[in-house]
């Protein structure tokens, strides 16, 4: 046990002169500069205008402001949030707190409770839609300058017969090869057709007439 000495008088600025001994008698050390790993049986009255933290051994000073990469975790309140395995879910009500949960092999457990935009639980699926730019041809057309995708082709009369020809999708910016696709036109009545192609053209995307006409091609592409 030790004691507390109240020595002198009050001086001009109001204090009073206090000294801590032990049982001894010996004043304790007075640590005047904080320092890491600081020692946890250290007997001395420590002054210091700072936080310090527990290592599991010793006591460090805590380091804020880390605005750079660094490999020093001396002083850095970096402690490992902790993993509970669970058979199942936990059940919490208003204003419960949880940690996080794990399987048996430490692997989080994680789950959306609400639906994304598009999804449809009932069928267990996200729903996509199919989106294209088009081009309407009559002649010779470049659809695009530049690599692209082309979905269809969609071939419609203009006439009551055409005039029998060919035409022909080229992965160019013009009416040269390399060709993609062809297809003939026959000189009589056209149904309307559509040719899913679903292909990538590198150099751009376009469509040639040769010697056809009364006919139009819709190409769907991005």
């Amino acid at each position: 046990m030790g004691y507390v000495n109240i020595e002198g008088q009050e001086n001009n600025t109001g204090n009073v002169p206090v000294v801590i001994k032990d049982a001894s008698g010996n004043s304790p050390a007075v640590e005047t500069a904080g320092a890491d790993a600081g020692s946890n049986t250290n007997n001395a009255i420590s002054v210091k205008a700072r936080l310090v933290g527990f290592n599991g051994t010793t006591w460090d000073r805590l380091r804020t402001a880390i605005s750079t990469a660094t490999s020093t975790l001396t002083g850095i309140l970096n402690t490992l949030p902790l993993l509970k395995y669970v058979s199942s879910a936990e059940t919490l009500t208003n204003g419960q707190v949880s940690g996080f949960k794990g399987d048996a092999n430490s692997n989080l457990l994680a789950s959306l409770g609400a639906l994304l935009a598009g999804e449809d639980l009932l069928t267990n699926i996200l729903v996509t839609e199919n989106r294209y730019s088009y081009s309407y041809c009559v002649a010779d057309t470049q659809v695009k300058a530049g690599a692209g995708f082309v979905h269809s082709l969609t071939f419609t009369p203009l006439d009551a017969a055409a005039t029998a020809g060919t035409i022909f999708l080229y992965d160019s910016l013009t009416e040269a090869v390399p060709t993609v696709f062809s297809y003939y036109i026959p000189a009589a009545a056209l149904v309307p057709v559509t040719v899913i192609l679903d292909v990538v053209c590198g150099t751009g995307i376009y469509i040639g007439f040769t010697t056809t006409a009364d006919v139009a091609v819709t190409v769907s592409y991005r």
